[in-house]
């Protein structure tokens, strides 16, 4: 990664970002590629979203850390187990996650009492331990929308620094795209990347923001950026030794979306895909979802559906 010192490309971005003026969709777009090659600007950018700074004791440090992950858990619990008629979200990629939102709330509430006991007071910085509670609480309440109650979790996980933060700015993205908000899934995509990741298992949720945001950029007809994130989501996977499942197939459907002269790529990378474990049973799987149906189709009209039909649902059956 290159880029001056004294560039200050993201700082004019960032002087604007509270106002409503200041997350445009374009600004986003320059600044999601501009980071990715400017390193002081990608610094800049992690360092804005630093929001509060923790006090010294180790203790409270990984309390709060291990509080942030049972918010996480909790967010991932609620979406995959209440019922909401009015958003789909089967295609929602669960990774390292573990136990029912029940437990993972009860662990947050113990995590809460703990943190509390310790400073003497409720809260830390601007963040109150009685409303992180509140919150908590909420989230098992069937009558709460759980995207709502989800998106919620991600946004107070996102106010402590903690390790959660790549992840929880990689799932807030996602529940913007399910909720039709595209600049500000792509803001918290950007808030994924720029976050630190110590451990590849942090480092991973990386390459799913560069999945995201090809998806991002799909949707605005750029099939050249689109196919440029496919690829660094892949190459971080393999990288640190994880999962390219999601990049791969996210990389066979940009290209094939490019024509012809993109054939062989598709087909290389429709290649890596198959070889990995489960790879053909998996990519079926994940064309049936019901918000894939578009991507069925365009296979299905591909080498895909021409050479491999089975692994693709029946027309119009997606």
């Amino acid at each position: 990664m290159v880029g001056a010192a004294d560039c200050n490309f993201v700082s004019r971005y960032l002087d604007g970002f509270l106002t409503k003026n200041g997350r445009d969709a374009l600004a986003l777009e320059q600044v999601a590629t501009h980071v990715r090659s400017c390193g002081s600007c990608y610094d800049r950018l992690s360092g804005f979203f630093r929001t509060i700074d923790l006090p010294p004791s180790t203790f409270l440090r990984e309390t709060i850390d291990e509080l942030c992950g049972a918010m996480y858990q909790l967010a991932v619990g609620v979406i995959r187990e209440q019922k909401d008629p009015e958003v789909n979200t089967d295609n929602m990629v669960s990774v390292y996650t573990r136990g029912s939102a029940k437990t993972a709330a009860a662990e947050g509430l113990g995590m809460v009492d703990d943190a509390e006991d310790y400073v003497g007071r409720d809260g830390v910085g601007d963040v109150a331990f009685s409303a992180v509670r509140d919150l908590i609480a909420r989230a098992e309440m069937p009558r709460e929308k759980k995207l709502d109650m989800a998106r919620l979790l991600c946004d107070q996980i996102l106010r402590f620094e903690t390790r959660h933060a790549a992840v929880a700015g990689n799932l807030l993205g996602v529940i913007h795209l399910w909720q039709g908000r595209s600049s500000d899934a792509e803001a918290a995509f950007l808030r994924t990347l720029a976050a630190e990741a110590p451990h590849a298992e942090d480092r991973v949720f990386k390459a799913f923001a560069h999945c995201n945001l090809g998806y991002l950029s799909r949707e605005k007809g750029d099939i050249r950026a689109a196919v440029q994130s496919a690829r660094r989501s892949v190459a971080i996977a393999e990288e640190i030794d994880e999962d390219a499942f999601y990049g791969l197939f996210a990389l066979v459907y940009f290209l094939v979306l490019e024509g012809p002269p993109s054939e062989i790529k598709a087909r290389e990378a429709f290649a890596k895909l198959s070889a990995l474990e489960r790879g053909l049973e998996r990519f079926s799987e994940a064309v049936r979802f019901e918000n894939n149906r578009a991507i069925a189709e365009v296979l299905r009209a591909s080498f895909v559906g021409r050479e491999h039909p089975d692994l693709l649902p029946a027309a119009g059956t997606a």
